[in-house]
């Protein structure tokens, strides 16, 4: 709940909405750099913490189809393959794109509720510890880190917004999987979620992080 956050839909709709327009562009390929190596790490590791015998590594998580299909397209972007590509095929994955935000946010908000369970009693004290330590806490010390690393603002705003986001929206999913408790999993993953809706502001705020 700590370590693997939701790296790629809340970013990208906290950067729609708070970087200017020619930063945010940059920022979205940051962050599609970011998921290309985010997934197999999380469906790995979380396996072999969520497992009681541990999963192995698998290496066909290194070749997934969200992560090929970024490559492809940063390649085909680098080679200014765009003045080739027919309106007709170009414009309907732009609309395609459109709608990554507001699908990511009904997602999001689906995942959550159907993790969330009415019928046990919640998990304050484990939901808070949590939130400290990956809302307020991780924050902090990318804070620290980062003022000593010779980054350009913008990616320092990105990696203190990675550092505050609420869990991953499938941990619950991936619980479930291994038989674990992913009850547990999603009661704290929605409490987590609702405390960052507090917490990221506040930090952004605090840190001037957002770049101008």
């Amino acid at each position: 709940m700590v370590t693997f956050q939701n790296a790629g839909f809340l970013p990208i709709i906290i950067v729609s909405a708070l970087a200017p327009a020619d930063a945010a562009g940059r920022l979205y390929v940051y962050i599609f750099l970011f998921v290309l190596i985010f997934p197999p790490l999380l469906y790995t590791v979380s396996g072999r913490i969520f497992s009681s015998a541990g999963a192995g590594f698998d290496w066909k998580n290194l070749f997934n189809a969200a992560s090929v299909t970024t490559v492809v397209a940063l390649a085909l972007a680098l080679a200014g393959a765009r003045p080739w590509m027919p309106e007709v095929v170009f414009r309907p994955l732009e609309m395609l794109g459109g709608t990554t935000i507001p699908l990511s946010m009904i997602v999001i908000g689906g995942i959550v509720m159907v993790n969330f369970s009415r019928n046990s009693r919640f998990p304050y004290g484990f939901v808070l510890k949590a939130a400290l330590l990956s809302l307020v806490a991780l924050p902090l010390i990318v804070y620290v880190l980062a003022g000593f690393l010779p980054i350009s603002s913008e990616v320092r705003f990105l990696l203190l917004l990675e550092a505050m986001m609420p869990p991953a929206a499938t941990l619950p999913l991936i619980a479930r999987k291994y038989n674990a408790d992913y009850e547990l999993t999603g009661q704290a993953l929605f409490g987590i979620t609702m405390l960052s809706m507090i917490t990221a502001p506040l930090l952004l705020a605090i840190m001037k992080a957002v770049p101008s």
